[in-house]
């Protein structure tokens, strides 16, 4: 009598790789799903938890992922890039970011305007985009800006990384 292992199977192989592709790609949208879900949760609170982690005031969304974005704010981003200020790639960048912020300092009443990337656990991806989209809205509006991330995570590598390139991080 010949035992057959059926681990060996080519056809289970190929099953089981299958199983793990699908499985990969379930975990990466259960996790894009919670950082959207977390996004239109912290909608309602960016703007009051901005102001008081950076002593703003009068703090308003102009891009968020629950409105569109404010017309004159994406004419002027529009005109930046054909004036060459800002590229292609930090154009698309401003595009995607979760929440950009107007808002004064209070002790002297100077503009600033806030990149904020909001995700459960932050990352290296989150940090740089953030970081760029700033680094975009300074040349744009000329102003001073601030670039956030928000969450409920954030390693202690990746919060070097973040402190280094001087991105701040609101932990809730």
């Amino acid at each position: 009598m010949v035992w057959f292992n059926s681990w060996e199977s080519p056809t289970l192989k190929t099953d089981l790789a299958a199983i793990k592709a699908d499985m990969a790609m379930i975990t990466s949208n259960v996790a894009d799903l919670k950082d959207t879900d977390f996004e239109n949760r912290l909608y309602r609170r960016v703007e009051v938890l901005v102001s008081d982690a950076f002593a703003l005031r009068r703090a308003y969304i102009v891009q968020g992922p629950m409105q569109r974005w404010d017309r004159g704010f994406r004419e002027r981003v529009e005109d930046a890039f054909e004036e060459g200020l800002i590229t292609g790639e930090q154009q698309i960048r401003v595009v995607e970011t979760d929440f950009i912020l107007r808002a004064q300092r209070r002790n002297d009443r100077s503009l600033v305007w806030i990149a904020v990337e909001a995700s459960n656990t932050v990352h290296v991806e989150d940090i740089e985009s953030v970081r760029t989209t700033a680094d975009a809205l300074g040349k744009v509006f000329n102003a001073e800006t601030l670039a956030v991330t928000v969450g409920h995570g954030i390693g202690a590598v990746d919060l070097e990384r973040a402190n280094a390139s001087g991105v701040r991080h609101i932990t809730l």
